[in-house]
């Protein structure tokens, strides 16, 4: 991509995340989004339709680097991976949710993750890897914003129970202790 395309959407980005931090997303107009980031109103409609879709751009970029950083450090199994990813997430949540409160867990980058693991084929069909993405962001959207005092251990152990009950199949435990291999624990 362009350097210059790349400056201007940083600009953009950082424009949106000072003025998302004295207001909600949806108060702010395109034009004042521009306005604060010394970029033409035109240049702006070439990429983006409306100031979430900046915010969805950043946090995709910062899901990426996630995926990326789970790609160079290969942890092993489900539960490694869905631990690294809840680890990542908690790590990022009060600072993502100060500069978008409409912060909301990307079912692609989950997606993304489960199909980077070491044998995606224990999914199966694409479908379940649908199902189970989605059910993944859920939870974890809803641990972040409902129970955040549980830790990343519990939330991973969970989902890796819940995503093993699904899959029919002990693959999902792999790193998990034994005496956490139920999906009701």
């Amino acid at each position: 991509m362009d350097i210059r395309i790349l400056k201007t959407k940083a600009r953009l980005m950082e424009a949106l995340s000072e003025l998302t931090k004295n207001r909600s997303i949806e108060e702010i107009s395109v034009a004042e989004l521009c306005r604060e980031a010394g970029v033409n109103r035109t240049t702006f409609y070439k990429y983006y339709s409306i100031p979430a879709d900046v915010q969805r751009e950043s946090f995709d970029r910062h899901m990426e680097e996630v995926v990326e950083e789970i790609r160079r450090t290969r942890p092993y199994g489900l539960y490694s991976t869905l631990l690294f990813c809840c680890r990542k997430y908690q790590e990022n949540y009060l600072v993502t949710k100060q500069v978008f409160p409409g912060f909301q867990v990307n079912e692609d980058a989950i997606r993304s993750l489960y199909l980077n693991l070491e044998e995606p084929e224990v999914f199966g069909d694409p479908e379940k890897i649908y199902f189970i993405a989605g059910g993944t962001a859920t939870i974890i959207q809803r641990w972040l914003t409902e129970t955040p005092e549980r830790t990343p251990e519990e939330v991973a152990g969970k989902l890796a129970g819940m995503i093993g009950a699904v899959l029919q199949t002990d693959e999902a435990f792999s790193g998990l202790p034994a005496n956490r291999r139920r999906y009701d624990k």
